[in-house]
């Protein structure tokens, strides 16, 4: 590795002088393109995990904020219905253009009385 090659803060990264917690993934875009158009392979080994680890954790944050929105604002109410009802609602359901879920909601909710949810 030449680091005149690399600026400054993409040395700090390359080294692990940064946490990757701060680390943005268009910085190690930047530096794995860098790398490779350098054919700096020891370069390549540090950053391409980190690229691949950094991905790894924005997905599970993104999961974990859906999954925690809808544990704080839907509840999962479950039925039981004869087996062959199955392909008969879902076929209902994708008739009028809706998932099976939102056709029971629907439902639910017209027979309760019950202001349909957005």
């Amino acid at each position: 590795m030449k680091e005149s090659d690399y600026t400054a803060r993409q040395l700090q990264i390359i080294r692990g002088e940064v946490p990757l917690d701060s680390v943005r993934g268009r910085e190690l875009t930047v530096i794995i393109k860098n790398a490779t158009a350098l054919n700096d392979k020891d370069v390549l080994k540090i950053a391409e995990p980190m690229k691949s680890s950094l991905k790894a954790k924005q997905t599970k944050s993104a999961y974990d904020y859906i999954n925690e929105y809808s544990q704080k604002n839907y509840a999962k109410i479950s039925g039981l219905f004869p087996l062959d009802y199955k392909d008969k609602v879902q076929e209902i359901a994708s008739e009028r253009g809706m998932s099976v879920s939102r056709f029971v909601v629907e439902a639910v909710c017209e027979k309760a009385g019950l202001p349909l949810p957005n």
